[in-house]
């Protein structure tokens, strides 16, 4: 199993490298007691003197020590300028390791802080074996593990350390689970699984299908989708039993997952056929979740489409159901003043002194006509 990047090249560099202090900070960290200050008092060799200090104060901020050659000019001039030496006295190159030992040796003493010794790199492991078990994912394990020494006063080691340790408690564990897969998957299982990676004359397998997830709202790739998670879906209770007694980290999941989907399937196949069950399984099981999750958000997307859609013709309606009713009210309003004006007419010839009842009568209903 390759090592793994538990952290960036970038953050490597910052773990492996000492920290980059504020002004407040140098203050603090190159700070050195009076029974320290004063047995330093009669060491003559300047150079001596500025990497006894830079020790004690990268010490002090991270438990534990870094090689002259890393130390930061920065932090040299600092220290030059607050013991009154020019820093062209300073040549670090003549920090012999015999002197560079016995400073760390005074260091630890003062600070009680326990070197990395056999006695340390037994607990080391524990930890990381007792985390690995308990599938917390790698950049938790070394974080947690990094509290932890600090709690326990002993010195931190190099990046490298913490990789390689943990890279080779997760390929232990993971011979565990493939012991455990071998153990439990059905001939029928196995079957369906090696039916996954087959091209059958085609350029691509139907594992490579799986790794794409279309999230378009197109009724036709809906159900394809639709098609490929029930594959998947079938896949995965057939596999539930082993899923089960594996009991895989969502964050070793998630790592396996990944790998099998950024991998060639001449890559895959090149794996033994219990690992790639294992990356499989891991694989199929987030397909699983992410898939429902995607299903969830074209349906919310959807429903968002269909609620404007239905909105806005809700709107267009109420502007036409308004005009409609303003033209109404209009008719109403013209009908009134026409009944009003035939109204006077009527009454006009009922008063009016030159016609008979009979001509009235007559009159009238030609009106109401």
């Amino acid at each position: 199993m390759a090592k793994i990047e538990i952290l960036s090249p970038a953050e490597q560099i910052k773990f492996d490298n000492p920290p980059v202090f504020t002004l407040e900070e140098q203050t603090k960290y190159f700070y050195l007691p009076l029974k320290l200050k004063t047995w330093l008092d009669t060491v003559n060799n300047v150079t001596n003197k500025v990497g006894f200090i830079l020790l004690w104060g990268y010490c002090q901020a991270g438990a534990r020590f870094y090689q002259p050659g890393q130390f930061r000019k920065h932090d040299i001039e600092i220290i030059c300028q607050q013991q009154n030496i020019a820093p062209t006295q300073v040549k670090m190159t003549g920090y012999n390791q015999r002197s560079f030992n016995y400073h760390k040796k005074i260091i630890r003493r003062y600070l009680a802080l326990q070197q990395f010794d056999k006695e340390s790199k037994v607990f080391f492991l524990q930890i990381i074996e007792d985390k690995v078990a308990r599938h917390y994912s790698p950049r938790q394990i070394l974080l947690e593990l990094i509290d932890l020494l600090k709690i326990k006063r002993i010195e931190i080691p190099r990046y490298n350390r913490f990789a390689l340790v943990i890279t080779q408690a997760i390929s232990d564990f993971e011979k565990n689970l493939l012991k455990l897969i071998e153990k439990k998957i059905t001939k029928e299982l196995q079957e369906k699984f090696d039916a996954l990676f087959e091209t059958n004359g085609k350029n691509y397998s139907v594992v490579s299908r799986l790794k794409t997830i279309s999230h378009s709202r197109k009724p036709k790739i809906i159900k394809e989708s639709i098609q490929d998670f029930k594959l998947i879906q079938g896949l995965y209770q057939m596999a539930l039993p082993i899923i089960a007694s594996l009991n895989l980290h969502i964050d070793t999941i998630k790592y396996y997952a990944t790998w099998l989907r950024k991998a060639s399937l001449f890559q895959i196949n090149q794996l033994q056929v219990n690992k790639r069950d294992l990356y499989l399984i891991s694989f199929l099981l987030h397909q699983y979740q992410l898939r429902q999750d995607i299903f969830g958000e074209i349906l919310l997307t959807c429903v968002q489409a269909t609620q404007n859609s239905a909105t806005r013709i809700q709107k267009e309606q109420a502007f036409q159901q308004k005009d409609q009713h303003k033209e109404t009210l209009q008719l109403l309003f013209d009908a009134r003043i026409s009944y009003k004006s035939v109204l006077k007419q009527i009454e006009k010839v009922a008063i009016s002194p030159l016609l008979n009842d009979a001509q009235k009568i007559e009159n009238i209903k030609l009106l109401l006509e």
